[in-house]
């Protein structure tokens, strides 16, 4: 199952059971455990309107035209062959 998550940068994250129990809960000495500090958990509701991309809404503030996702790949494919795969110039 999947549980949803917020920092304290106000980012939100879907997490599975496991990692939301393994990797953002500590354990006391004396076998309590609590959620990190920073992390909150938060419903599906939140999650949603918070980050409506999570479930598979288009981010209207990202588009981009054909030409312009053309000219990123040749851009991409240039560097690589001048500087070597995954480089950044």
């Amino acid at each position: 199952m999947t549980k949803y998550v917020k920092n304290e940068e106000g980012g939100i994250h879907s997490v599975t059971d496991e990692h939301f129990e393994t990797v953002l809960h500590e354990t006391t000495a004396a076998g309590r455990s609590f959620l990190l500090p920073g992390w909150s958990e938060i419903s599906e509701a939140d999650a949603r309107e918070g980050h409506p991309q999570l479930f598979g809404k288009e981010d209207l503030q990202v588009s981009y035209t054909t030409d312009e996702l053309h000219r990123a790949l040749e851009r991409k494919r240039m560097l690589d062959e001048l500087y070597g795969p995954g480089s950044v110039a």
